[in-house]
């Protein structure tokens, strides 16, 4: 809940860089919240983010964290 609480105070940001490298309590239902959470920033160009290695982390979750939002994404998803 603190990068939920953390988005909806910095609203104006442009670019999101996020670590998850190896991180086991990322999950497709984690990249559900995050995205809703996302989707209040409008103006953000650029979403980074490092899933390598996330064991608990799909394909399919990945497809869903992207679908709908308008800025750029990057994953590394190794």
């Amino acid at each position: 809940t603190f990068l939920r609480d953390a988005i909806f105070q910095l609203t104006a940001l442009k670019v999101i860089r996020l670590n998850f490298y190896k991180c086991d309590q990322i999950t497709d239902e984690a990249l559900k919240h995050l995205k809703e959470s996302i989707k209040t920033l409008s103006d953000l160009e650029y979403i980074i983010i490092d899933l390598h290695s996330c064991e608990k982390t799909t394909q399919k979750g990945i497809e869903n964290f992207r679908e709908n939002l308008s800025c750029a994404i990057f994953i590394d998803w190794g």
